[in-house]
């Protein structure tokens, strides 16, 4: 089996490696202004995703003790 040999052009690298670190650097500027954003929202509007799946939890709570009431309501 023959080796290939990798012929490196360090022009082309030396470009995608800018390239990637100003796309990493524009990433992490979008994501210091969405966090500053957040910050300037009210309390309730920040953490929606949380808050959400909080309420759904509490919700089959609730259902959940409602059927046990009903179940131990028909039993006596």
């Amino acid at each position: 089996m023959k080796k290939k040999e990798f012929e490196i052009d360090f022009v082309k690298f030396r470009k995608q490696e800018i390239e990637y670190a100003i796309q990493k650097a524009k990433l992490e500027e979008q994501l210091k202004e969405k966090s500053n954003s957040q910050k300037e929202i009210p309390f309730y509007k920040r953490e929606l995703f949380f808050n959400i799946t909080t309420s759904i939890f509490v919700f089959i709570i609730i259902i959940a003790l409602l059927i046990g009431a009903w179940f131990i309501g028909t039993t006596s």
